[in-house]
């Protein structure tokens, strides 16, 4: 009897396996259904890399109208495996040429927003894509209920007014980290900063990712070039009473701003002018203009 139920089982064994092979072999799940924005705790290896992105188009209007939905055809820079200085969190996506991360409470949609923030305000840059990658840049999300300090590579400022920044922080060397607002990158109706809910909203992610491009992506001959234009500002006259005038790395995240139309639209706290969109700037200011756009290389609208 056991002998005979060996026989049958050897023999139904043989027949699925001879019609798992005329069908061509075992199922697979079509490459299709795959996401193409990955949000995994663990770096990809140096074989796993995803795909070259797909540059993103020129804009051929004058200005651009809206901020690009994040997706795999918005990254201009195709994303390449690197070390970041410190360890990610939870939640990754590479949506972009720097990882972004966060804790798991915070919405993969902020990530993929950040990430594409920055990849079309570097789309003309792969040299500094470059730079910030081999210093291990990376781009830090931080939740509703969190603080810039709740971010691990912030959290040595414990007990300093800086935690208490409601927008983010920008990266320089040593801790090439930029720290955006989960509030502020979704446009959620409390952000303090009102992005894309009221006229005097400004979009303080691009501010932050802005100071991490000049002091870690940046040339030496730029951050120069960068407060050479900032004492000229000075001197004519320029951006009185705007925040702008703070210091040269001030002068450079507020520009890029309003370089990227992320400033607010009418005149506002340390805002004064209300000079928002690069035409703007160029009208008021062609010389800080002239040196934003040689450094970005194309306007986008990322209010």
């Amino acid at each position: 009897m056991r002998l005979r139920q060996s026989l049958l089982l050897m023999i139904s064994s043989m027949v699925v396996t001879l019609l798992l092979v005329a069908c061509g072999g075992e199922q697979t799940v079509p490459a299709s259904s795959l996401r193409t924005v990955v949000a995994t705790s663990v770096p990809p290896t140096a074989t796993s890399a995803p795909p070259a992105a797909t540059p993103v188009p020129p804009i051929e209007t004058p200005r651009p109208t809206a901020t690009p939905e994040p997706s795999a055809t918005t990254t201009a820079t195709p994303f390449e495996d690197y070390a970041t200085y410190r360890p990610l969190m939870d939640e990754v996506v590479f949506l972009g040429p720097l990882y972004t991360t966060s804790a798991t409470e915070v919405p993969v949609a902020a990530l993929e927003h950040a990430g594409t923030m920055l990849s079309i305000m570097l789309r003309h840059r792969p040299d500094v894509v470059e730079t910030l990658q081999a210093a291990g840049a990376l781009t830090a999300v931080f939740g509703r209920s969190q603080s810039v300090c709740d971010l691990p590579y912030f959290s040595d400022l414990k007990g300093t007014r800086t935690c208490q920044e409601p927008g983010g922080l920008g990266g320089v060397p040593g801790r090439p980290a930029t720290a955006c607002s989960e509030k502020n990158v979704l446009k959620q109706p409390d952000d303090p900063f009102g992005r894309g809910t009221r006229t005097d909203g400004e979009n303080v992610c691009a501010h932050e990712l802005a100071h991490t491009i000049m002091n870690v992506g940046l040339t030496d001959e730029e951050r120069l070039a960068i407060r050479k234009r900032y004492e000229a500002a000075l001197q004519e006259g320029l951006w009185m009473g705007d925040f702008a005038l703070e210091n040269a790395d001030e002068f450079f995240a507020e520009m890029s701003q309003t370089y990227f139309c992320a400033n607010p639209e009418v005149s506002a706290f340390l805002h004064t002018h209300g000079i928002n969109c690069a035409e703007e700037l160029q009208a008021y200011d062609p010389s800080t203009f002239s040196l934003i756009d040689g450094i970005y290389r194309e306007f986008a609208d990322l209010r």
